[in-house]
């Protein structure tokens, strides 16, 4: 396989764009805009930080990615997709529904836990297909700039969206914000369809020897290396879930912050990150990528602390830094 070739090179810049697309509609199903969702549900502040926690639960399904042994995953990992996000998309609907109360919140949990759990079952074959097009010695630095066209593309986006919801929930009109918001998902969802369409499959290599499941599982668990990624990300998670899950809840109710005045903070740590991305591409592929991860691990637990521990009176300020 020669990844100079010109198919691949058109690959890389359509798995750019997937990325970028599929990040703009994660955008709108969490933080404060899943937030402002679950508001017009009648949801409380506690409810809606265990319904965000809950949705890391999706991560166990990924286990299940290892029973697909297919040598082409590329039509499965696409029929995947369009169904994850038609969910996603369905979260803008539900509130506008004539349906009971108790029978909307029944179905808004129902969509976004079925939309993560399938999810997380095919972005494991899908990572492993689409990064396939990139060189190995390159892969640091390909993440930090598909990172970077993403994390872009999400600053003007979630300003405009949160723009956008603002004005029509000033008007009395929410109803119509969450309408438009699906209309602007289904045309992402669209997108984002074509970019994998368009993308090469390489086909993969066969192993002549196959390992029974558990054996394979018992050989990942015994491996002293994956012990300790295993340990860094349980330490993430556990730092995450006491902070990130309450955040959307956090910034709507105790700091009365807008949504657009969310996505610029939102934005502030965006252009951060985009800052350091391609100097830790760089270090990740001359040192290693668990290099690249302790640093990146440490300096979140960090900010995740910080925000955590921070009390109502200071929570502006914290939020600010």
């Amino acid at each position: 396989m020669d990844k100079n070739s010109k198919a691949f090179r058109v690959s890389r810049g359509m798995y750019i764009g997937e990325a970028a697309f599929e990040y703009l509609i994660a955008l709108l199903v969490q933080g404060t805009f899943l937030a402002r969702l679950t508001e017009s549900l009648g949801f409380s502040d506690s409810l809606t930080g265990i319904i965000s926690s809950f949705t890391t639960l999706g991560f166990l399904f990924q286990l299940l990615s290892i029973l697909i042994r297919r040598r082409r995953v590329k039509r499965l990992v696409v029929g995947i997709s369009i169904a994850n996000q038609t969910l996603f998309t369905l979260l803008y609907v539900v509130p506008v529904t004539p349906l009971p109360a108790g029978a909307k919140a029944a179905a808004f949990i129902a969509c976004l836990f079925t939309a993560y759990i399938i999810y997380y079952l095919a972005n494991p074959k899908k990572l492993n297909w689409l990064m396939s097009l990139v060189e190995d010695g390159k892969r640091g630095r390909f993440t930090a700039n598909k990172e970077i066209v993403s994390l872009l593309s999400g600053i003007i986006f979630t300003y405009a969206m949160g723009e956008l919801s603002d004005y029509f929930k000033a008007k009395g009109e929410l109803s119509t914000a969450f309408i438009l918001t699906a209309v602007i998902m289904v045309v992402i969802t669209v997108l984002h369809t074509l970019t994998m369409l368009f993308s090469v499959e390489p086909e993969m290599e066969e192993k002549s020897e196959r390992r029974d499941l558990l054996g394979s599982m018992a050989s990942l668990i015994r491996d002293r290396n994956v012990q300790k990624i295993v340990g860094i990300y349980v330490i993430w998670y556990l730092a995450s879930s006491l902070s990130t899950h309450f955040y959307g809840t956090y910034m709507n109710g105790e700091l009365k912050f807008s949504l657009a005045f969310a996505s610029i903070l939102s934005s502030a740590g965006s252009v951060l990150r985009i800052l350091v991305s391609r100097p830790m591409g760089r270090y990740a592929d001359k040192h290693s990528f668990a290099a690249a991860m302790r640093i990146c691990f440490a300096a979140a637990a960090v900010c995740f602390a910080c925000v955590a521990f921070a009390t109502p009176s200071t929570g502006k300020v914290m939020f600010l830094l």
